[in-house]
């Protein structure tokens, strides 16, 4: 399981280091920081090494442990066979229209990511992406769309799991449960899916990320303590 449940905020760690302050440990959301070239240089704070905590977590194999609990094996394996893809590829590829627009939006202060609402272009029956409607909502004129997806455009090559948001990740995994890859009640929400991902998440695994090596290294100058408890 992670070793944390939580998230600390609201304070630096060059204020730790100017305190004195012993034994806490920030870890935050890169969010779009690497995209935009900013790295986190503190001795007290580690950034994810994916957009979020939440999509560090849906890329690791936890996602197979959300599969098994709520997921049905013979829908799933019949996705598959049409789609050509595993069930991760066809999650991230659903997830990168979305980050791609909330990156791209950043640009145009008239254009307010609050707008994009998951569910509303996500249809259940068949897990699909209304892109269209996606980006016309946005834009709300034909010239500002071209202007919106040549924006998105220049994000083709960029690591994607810095550009993926976790929430959005889990949203479209939930839709997908429902019918497509299971038959998910509506009372099932994001944080039960979130739950079963934290849980399922390997130590080893979380070790070998570049948060995990982060944390590390933290324990490593700031003994005795110990995130890890190993």
């Amino acid at each position: 399981n992670l070793p944390f449940t939580g998230r600390i905020t609201g304070f630096s760690g060059q204020t730790l280091n100017m305190e004195k302050f012993c034994g806490a440990l920030c870890i935050v959301d890169s969010d779009f920081d690497r995209l935009d070239g900013n790295r986190l240089e503190q001795n007290n704070v580690i950034a994810t090494d994916a957009h979020d905590l939440e999509s560090l977590i849906c890329r690791s194999s936890s996602l197979r442990s959300v599969l098994a609990e709520f997921g049905n094996t013979e829908k799933i394996k019949r996705f598959q066979n049409k789609e050509g893809r595993d069930i991760r590829t066809a999650l991230l590829e659903r997830a990168l229209v979305f980050g791609r627009l909330r990156w791209a939006i950043r640009a145009d202060p008239e254009m307010n990511s609050r707008k994009i609402q998951v569910p509303r272009f996500v249809d259940e029956t068949s897990w699909s992406i209304n892109q269209g409607g996606l980006f016309r909502f946005v834009a709300g004129s034909s010239s500002r769309e071209k202007m919106l997806k040549s924006w998105m455009d220049q994000l083709a090559s960029e690591d994607v799991w810095h550009i993926v948001r976790g929430p959005d990740l889990i949203e479209i995994l939930r839709i997908g449960l429902k019918r497509v890859l299971g038959s998910l009640p509506n009372t099932t929400g994001r944080d039960q899916i979130l739950s079963v991902l934290r849980t399922g998440m390997p130590l080893d695994e979380l070790k070998s990320t570049e948060l995990g090596i982060g944390i590390s290294d933290w324990e490593s100058m700031n003994s005795p303590y110990k995130i890890y408890g190993d």
